[in-house]
């Protein structure tokens, strides 16, 4: 079922936006943060600034709160999830090709 709902999903991007989604949570979440990035996707701003100051980006080239990996920003707001391949867009790489 919920296999199901996952395909669905992803058939609404375009396959750069899947490769992006399917890096992001190889190359940036494992078991040992699992919990972690959920419990910070659920949370309100307050909290998310409150319980995860540590991991937070702490720049100003994006509005919003997000949780800090490697090569990825995660964050969410009023029910949507965005996640932005910071790396790429430094180097130029439009956004419409960084950011699901």
């Amino acid at each position: 079922m919920i296999d199901k709902q996952i395909t669905n999903i992803l058939q609404s991007y375009k396959k750069q936006q899947i490769f992006k989604i399917e890096d992001f949570l190889l190359s940036e979440i494992d078991e040992d943060n699992l919990q972690e990035t959920v419990n910070f996707v659920v949370s309100d701003d307050v909290s998310k600034k409150s319980n995860f100051s540590d991991e937070l980006y702490d720049r100003n080239e994006y509005e919003g709160v997000f949780l800090e990996g490697n090569q990825y920003l995660l964050s969410s707001s009023e029910g949507k999830i965005i996640i932005i391949d910071m790396l790429s867009e430094a180097h130029g790489v439009n956004i419409k090709d960084t950011r699901v």
